[in-house]
C-alpha cells in the first residue's frame, strides 16, 4: 500500500515505516513542509495515521556556520522532535556524520551479551553450552529489529 505513495523521488520505505530525507542547497528553502503535508494527506485517504510522537527529524550539515533549517514541523498539531541521531536499520546515524554513537551502540550491545555469557559461567555452564549460547545470541539478535530486547534461552 505504501508504495503508490510518491510526494518526492526521496522517500526510503520499509515494512513498518518510511524516511523521507531532503537535499537543501546553499540559499534555498526547505520543501520538508510541503513533503509533510502530502504525506499527511496519503495518510488520511488510506484511513491511517501518523504518529508524531515517533517522529523525528535529524538535521546534518558540513558548513560550520549555523545553518536556517526552517520552522518547527507539525505532525497532526504535534511538533516533531530534533535529534542528534537516529537509527535507521540498525545503523546509527549522527547529525555530524561521525562513527562514535555507533560504535558505542555496538560496544554496549556487545558488552551486554558478553555480560550474559559471564553470569552463565558463573552459574556453571561448560564451555561448549556458552559457545551455543553466544552463538545463537549473535544469530538471534541479527534477525531481529534494532530496538527489539528478546532473547532466546536454551533449556
Amino acid at each position: 500500500m505504501i508504495n503508490n505513495f510518491k510526494p518526492t523521488n526521496t522517500i526510503i520505505k520499509f515494512v513498518d515505516d518510511s524516511s523521507i530525507y531532503e537535499v537543501v542547497q546553499r540559499n534555498t528553502r526547505s520543501n520538508l513542509d510541503q513533503i509533510l503535508f502530502k504525506a499527511d494527506e496519503w495518510v488520511e485517504r488510506n484511513n491511517m495515521e501518523l504518529n508524531g510522537k515517533k517522529t523525528n527529524k535529524l538535521r546534518m550539515t558540513f558548513s560550520n556556520h549555523n545553518f536556517d533549517f526552517g520552522e518547527q514541523l507539525l505532525i497532526a498539531n504535534t511538533p516533531i522532535k530534533v535529534v542528534t541521531n537516529a537509527k535507521l536499520l540498525g545503523l546509527t546515524i549522527s547529525d555530524n556524520l561521525k562513527w562514535n554513537d555507533h560504535i558505542q551502540d555496538i560496544c554496549s550491545e556487545a558488552s551486554k551479551r558478553l555480560y550474559f555469557l559471564r553470569i552463565l559461567q558463573r552459574a556453571g555452564f561448560d564451555v561448549p553450552h556458552l559457545i551455543k549460547i553466544g552463538t545463537l545470541c549473535v544469530h538471534v539478535s541479527a534477525k531481529d529489529a534494532p530496538n527489539s530486547r528478546r532473547m532466546m534461552v536454551l533449556r
